[in-house]
């Protein structure tokens, strides 16, 4: 007889981030948790190494690309548990990059393990999920890789994909082209794993969709991206540990009642940003510049600040040696600019092709996106707070605005302009730097430390009086 008993089920959770999450559900989802893997062996051996960290998993026997393991499974949700409320489908392949199997036959394995038995997991145990079900599929940055090195046409097919069956077709459109040997032509990239995740991807959209309109309410898909991981998939080239890469699927996977966002999200970091992908696009052509220039600003090496303060002093002195007026500079910025715009694509597109572009450096170069991203978020809190000072207070808002432009005023007075700017631009350029080394925190620690020591002594000779 079935229990009302909630249950979760964690594919490919004998292992790595799979046994990650399953260890996380152990400590925090109320309900029974179940591990499955394709070796029994191993499963089994994974519920012992839970058992032996004082925590209790359970293991069913799966491989998601046999129909009738799904079946099984199925059965015995509805047997015991009369549904089921997680399901995190984590079970994947991915061949490595000196793989001498043929392209056809990767793209075929990676495909139908991927997308095509994630989707079949999905078809079977959808119907028995229960109101307020939480599904997320692990999917990766690769995918996002992918879609980029994709022609125009089919970006724009992913981008209009309305149904399943309409993804079948395109996914399947992947696999005859790999097949013929005809993918490059047809615009597709040589990235069986990175196309299967594009797939898994899109798959959640169309999914929450579909699902918004079925009457068991609250279900939530998400996929998501667990981050350069140190597992056997990643060779253990991976910087963050399998734990540190399940984080955000257990956050979507323990989202409360009444979420709206994330919801049919590709998350990363716990976070849905558009501002990271919109930014990814923008930058696209300069990405291979950006990531020595990141190192650099960061103080990779121990002569990269004295490099960066050595170079914005050189290009501060030749404006002060010509001593240009201020249309001319602005006008030989322009050019400048235009220049590296117009340039700077070509001449790094010639240097650097496509193919020696990694998941490593695309894991670099996101990241550096999202501190684009999250610079940008706070200059815009900044602003929100000026405006709504302004309309509940304006009178605050006036005072403040006039001194602040007072003070700017007075020290424009007080110090030569270029040297001011030089100032600006050399602290600008060394944040980055200091905060990576943990000195602008220590810096920042200190400031609040002496003005909170000023306020408390404040404080005790007011008392006083």
């Amino acid at each position: 007889m079935a229990t009302k008993k909630r249950v979760a089920i964690v594919t490919g959770g004998n292992k790595g981030i799979g046994l990650a999450i399953v260890r996380g559900l152990c400590k925090q989802f109320d309900g029974d948790v179940y591990l499955t893997a394709r070796n029994e062996e191993l499963g089994k051996g994974a519920v012992e190494q839970m058992k032996q960290e004082g925590l209790t998993a359970n293991f069913f026997r799966l491989d998601i690309r046999n129909e009738g393991h799904i079946e099984d499974l199925k059965a015995h949700l509805m047997d015991k548990y009369g549904g089921l409320d997680v399901l995190i489908n984590n079970a994947a392949i991915a061949y490595k990059r000196a793989s001498t199997v043929p392209f056809p036959t990767q793209a075929k394995d990676t495909i139908e393990t991927n997308f095509t038995a994630t989707l079949r997991i999905c078809e079977i145990l959808f119907p028995i999920l229960r109101p307020n079900a939480r599904v997320v599929h692990i999917s990766s940055r690769v995918g996002v890789m992918a879609f980029n090195k994709t022609s125009d046409k089919i970006k724009n097919c992913f981008k209009n994909v309305a149904t399943t069956d309409d993804l079948k077709t395109l996914i399947n459109d992947f696999l005859k082209s790999a097949e013929e040997g005809t993918h490059t032509e047809k615009g597709w990239p040589a990235m069986a794993y990175g196309v299967s995740k594009l797939g898994v991807c899109c798959l959640t959209g169309i999914q929450q969709r579909e699902m918004d309109n079925d009457d068991r309410q609250g279900i939530l898909i998400n996929s998501m991206c667990p981050g350069f991981v140190n597992t056997d998939m990643s060779s253990h080239k991976g910087f963050l540990t399998p734990d540190e890469g399940a984080d955000t699927a257990l956050y979507c996977a323990l989202l409360p009642e009444k979420t709206e966002v994330p919801k049919g999200n590709f998350v990363v970091a716990r976070e849905v940003n558009p501002d990271v992908l919109t930014i990814k696009h923008a930058l696209e052509d300069y990405k291979e510049l950006l990531l020595p220039l990141s190192r650099v600003l960061e103080w990779e090496k121990p002569y990269h600040s004295l490099s960066l303060v050595s170079s914005i002093t050189f290009v501060f002195a030749l404006i002060w040696y010509a001593q240009p007026s201020f249309l001319t500079t602005i006008a030989l910025l322009g050019i400048l600019f235009t220049c590296i715009d117009f340039m700077g694509p070509i001449v790094l597109s010639f240097f650097f092709k496509n193919e020696r572009w990694s998941s490593e450096k695309d894991e670099s170069y996101e990241q550096i996106c999202q501190r684009i991203a999250n610079a940008k978020r706070h200059l815009q809190i900044f602003f929100t707070c000026i405006q709504q000072m302004k309309k509940k207070n304006p009178t605050v808002y006036l005072c403040v605005t006039l001194v602040i432009c007072c003070v700017v005023a007075w020290i424009g007075n007080l110090i030569d302009n270029l040297f001011l700017t030089y100032l600006i631009v050399l602290i600008g350029a060394l944040v980055p730097g200091l905060r990576k080394h943990g000195m602008l925190q220590k810096f920042t620690g200190f400031c609040a430390s002496q003005v909170a020591s000023i306020l408390e002594k404040a404080r005790n000779r007011k008392k006083k009086q």
